[in-house]
């Protein structure tokens, strides 16, 4: 079961702060003399086993923030590898590229019993949206401007039937002692079938709704002007994300993780979401066997 927390201080960071970070870690991850070039390690086994929590900023009107239980794990064992709540397998290794088939489970979901008393009546009719499990495809190219990432799942437990892909680049700020540290700039792309799963409001939604509200003061026209169909299309969002490790020992180690993805067009404007930005943070101690 999922605690509550009000994330209020990373809640509160401004858009202008944002992209003030963003453009200070561009110019960084830029400049290919500052950083010596980087590959990927061949036949590199990593067993690194963790906990901790992770905190999510809700996306939907009248949702708290919240917090959970979450495993921290690294593992590659020859082509096999984990990376917290996603598995797979390095079918193709080069020294710069690497391709794997990848299986994941998504990050968003409603639970309408967890919207507040103020913004109930948005969400009436409204069922529940499950995090998903998808499979797709894992790219690396270590470049040497940084490692270039690019990802495509498609949903396969029959939740939103959709897809979504993202492009990612990082590379580690080097002489940092014991303190690891690796800036990423990405974009996430989500398909038409996925934003209208998750941030969508269908006929059958309304009809739902307007079967709870007979009886009430409130009329069916109004309702309906309240919250009108939504459908909304396909969507690119950028973001920012911060890894940081500290090393205690050569295998004790606490991780850190901070990601700001900022929402557009077709999810800013649904009238389910009330944040323009969705921000996760991570915290915990791993061991690395």
């Amino acid at each position: 079961m999922s605690n509550k927390s009000n994330l209020a201080v990373v809640q509160n960071i401004s858009n202008n702060k944002i992209f003030v970070i963003m453009a200070f870690l561009g110019g960084l991850l830029a400049s290919s003399v500052t950083f010596a070039d980087f590959e990927q390690a061949s036949n590199e086994n990593i067993v690194s086993i963790g906990v901790g929590a992770k905190f999510y900023s809700a996306p939907y009107k009248g949702q708290d923030a919240y917090s959970e239980p979450y495993p921290i794990l690294d593992i590659q064992l020859n082509r096999f590898f984990i990376k917290d709540l996603t598995v797979g397998y390095h079918f193709y290794n080069h020294k710069r590229v690497s391709l794997a088939l990848a299986a994941n489970y998504g990050r968003v979901f409603l639970d309408v019993d967890d919207i507040n008393t103020k913004n109930s009546q948005m969400f009436l009719g409204l069922e529940n949206r499950d995090a998903a499990v998808e499979v797709g495809f894992v790219g690396r190219f270590y470049s040497r401007v940084g490692l270039v990432e690019g990802t495509f799942y498609h949903d396969v437990s029959d939740t939103y039937d959709g897809t979504h892909s993202s492009l990612k680049i990082s590379r580690p700020i080097p002489d940092t002692g014991n303190w690891t540290v690796v800036p990423s700039f990405y974009v996430n792309y989500y398909s038409e079938k996925y934003n209208s799963y998750y941030y969508g409001v269908s006929e059958k939604d309304n009809d739902r709704g307007v079967a709870l509200i007979t009886g009430t003061t409130v009329s069916e026209s109004d309702f309906r002007e309240f919250r009108p169909e939504y459908e909304p299309g396909n969507s690119g969002h950028v973001g920012f994300d911060l890894d940081i490790k500290y090393a205690f020992t050569n295998n004790l180690k606490v991780v850190a993780n901070i990601a700001i993805e900022k929402f557009s067009g077709e999810v800013e404007t649904s009238k389910l979401t009330e944040d323009k930005e969705l921000i996760t943070s991570v915290i915990g101690l791993a061991y690395e066997f």
